[in-house]
């Protein structure tokens, strides 16, 4: 099980890089970027949940550019002792999320990625956790929240190999017709698809896992700067 957060996105609604947005803190002076918010949410997790006293979180960048910025980001922040960060750069153009996927199944095609999109600065360590016990619990081929109106939440998932290399396919198909494929449509499919056999046995109890979050703000996410305000209204607020 990896982390990934995918920081790949143009954010053209928000107009400014959502990773780079200030979180609100209760003392002035102390915000940190939404990116390190979700780092040290995956680091929580996994200290946590594993007997490891180290952890490893992944970065999806669109390009070298887009690295280098973070890395400036990053590089006045203070980051846990233990935690290793590294980068998934895109091998796919113009492919929205689905690239970052598939470039971090491409690095490592062993591995579970736990995957969190930067739309979520709600999200807290014990939402992570929540979907890690369901992933124990009920072994699926992806493993994601559900909203209160049905809809997925597939950049906050856990997705397996098989699940990737599905997704990979349905991706050149959907080139293929020049058309493009997002998570979402991806995950709808395969929710359809006959349960993914490994051998002459079933290897997953289902395709998919929908996992009602315990707290609905841990899904709240940001896309508009009305959006953003809100939530730092909210964020003060509770502060």
């Amino acid at each position: 099980m990896r982390s990934l957060i995918l920081a790949g996105g143009v954010s053209s609604r928000m107009g400014v890089s959502k990773y780079s947005l200030p979180m609100p803190a209760a003392n002035p002076g102390t915000e940190r970027p939404l990116l390190l918010h979700l780092i040290m949410c995956h680091h929580e997790c996994q200290l946590s949940t594993s007997s490891q006293p180290s952890s490893d979180v992944s970065i999806s960048v669109r390009d070298q550019t887009q690295k280098a910025e973070i890395q400036q980001l990053l590089s006045s922040c203070r980051l846990p002792d233990g935690l290793k960060l590294g980068f998934v750069v895109d091998s796919m153009v113009n492919a929205g999320p689905t690239s970052g996927l598939l470039a971090a199944h491409e690095q490592d095609e062993n591995s579970c990625w736990f995957v969190t999109g930067c739309d979520y600065p709600l999200i807290e360590a014990a939402a992570l956790g929540q979907l890690y016990r369901a992933r124990a619990s009920e072994y699926a081929a992806v493993t994601c929240f559900i909203n209160d109106e049905g809809f997925f939440e597939p950049l906050l998932a856990i997705w397996t190999p098989p699940a990737l290399h599905i997704l990979h396919q349905l991706m050149l198909s959907a080139l293929s017709e020049g058309r493009r494929l997002g998570p979402y449509q991806a995950l709808r499919a395969l929710e359809k698809m006959p349960l993914i056999q490994s051998g002459l046995k079933a290897e997953y109890i289902s395709n998919l896992c929908q996992v009602q979050p315990e707290n609905s703000r841990w899904i709240r996410n940001v896309n508009t700067p009305q959006d953003w305000t809100d939530i730092q209204q909210y964020l003060e607020k509770s502060n």
